[in-house]
């Protein structure tokens, strides 16, 4: 069971990477149990992915702003942790027959607890749209601007990680992205 200093450490290792603190690296937990313990970081984001996930984001939504009647907490569970297990899925191979097995482990350390931090950058125009405080187009526009900044941040993270070019670090994020797209885009 993780303890509650790690997962404070972490998180706080994670803002410093944001910050591009490359030292924060060696603040990880970096072992066998650090790599499984961040696995937990999905029982910080569930809650945040979800209120994302429900809000009706229609045009129509400015005058309703409540959730979908199509919303199901099971289907978004389900896709949340689909996302969360099978892209370090992926990863091992892709680490492996990049030759960037050794630093896998850092990877999926720095991924999972970094994405606490970006999940909750983006639901912060989520709550303000739900909670009437931004209207929809604003709310649109600014998630918009918070995903292509989570790409760069990803990008970056990625290519620290792994130690490896930027070329690979994007072709890592983009593979991400449709992986994540593509699971979303079945689960309709």
């Amino acid at each position: 069971m993780i303890r509650f200093d790690e997962m404070s450490r972490s998180l706080a290792a994670a803002l410093r990477l944001l910050g591009h603190d490359r030292s924060a690296l060696s603040a990880f937990n970096n072992t066998a149990s650090g790599f499984w313990h961040s696995f937990f970081a999905i029982a910080l984001i569930a809650p945040l992915y979800l209120l994302i996930a429900s809000i009706n984001w229609a045009p129509d939504a400015a005058q309703t702003n409540s959730a979908t009647g199509s919303f199901s907490l099971l289907k978004n569970l389900a896709i949340l942790s689909l996302q969360w297990v099978l892209w370090p899925l992926v990863m091992v191979f892709v680490t492996r027959w990049l030759g960037l097995g050794q630093h896998f482990s850092r990877y999926v350390i720095v991924y999972n607890w970094s994405n606490v931090l970006i999940i909750t950058g983006l639901a912060v125009p989520a709550l303000l749209f739900k909670f009437n405080l931004m209207p929809l187009e604003a709310a649109l526009m600014l998630t918009g601007l918070l995903q292509l900044f989570t790409f760069y941040l990803e990008w970056y993270l990625t290519r620290l990680s792994l130690e490896a070019s930027g070329l690979i670090a994007g072709a890592v994020v983009l593979g991400n992205f449709v992986l994540s797209a593509g699971i979303v885009r079945i689960a309709g």
